[in-house]
């Protein structure tokens, strides 16, 4: 019954651990330690989400960082975009749509008979 299984823990060294273990989630020192990888640049392991260890970690943060406000900045300029596109259009055919009773909804620009406003 002893060592039906082996420990696959990775050591600092990025060795698995091997030591022979009756748990299949590793030996009696590791089957309760966090699972690590090896980092997607040096290949120490990490247990960090994105899978890079501390010396590494700074490009994936920056990178999001940078992700995060171009992302905000094209979302200020749509909604800019989209109000200065509808008030053009309100302004141009304020006329025809006021006969028709309608306007035109300021998010996605479909009409709207002026009772349900």
């Amino acid at each position: 019954m002893i060592g039906e299984y082996s420990c696959t823990f990775l050591c600092n060294t990025g060795k698995a651990c091997g030591n022979p273990s009756t748990r299949p989630e590793g030996c009696r020192f590791h089957w309760k330690a966090k699972k690590r990888i090896p980092c997607s640049d040096c290949g120490k392991p990490t247990a960090s989400a994105c899978g890079r260890c501390p010396l590494h970690i700074r490009g994936y943060y920056v990178t999001q960082h940078y992700n995060r406000l171009r992302s905000e900045l094209q979302e200020r300029l749509r909604s800019e975009i989209r109000e200065r596109t509808f008030e053009e259009l309100m302004v141009t055919h304020r006329d025809a749509l006021a006969k028709l009773n309608i306007t035109l909804c300021r998010e996605c620009f479909h009409p709207i008979k002026l009772e349900e406003v």
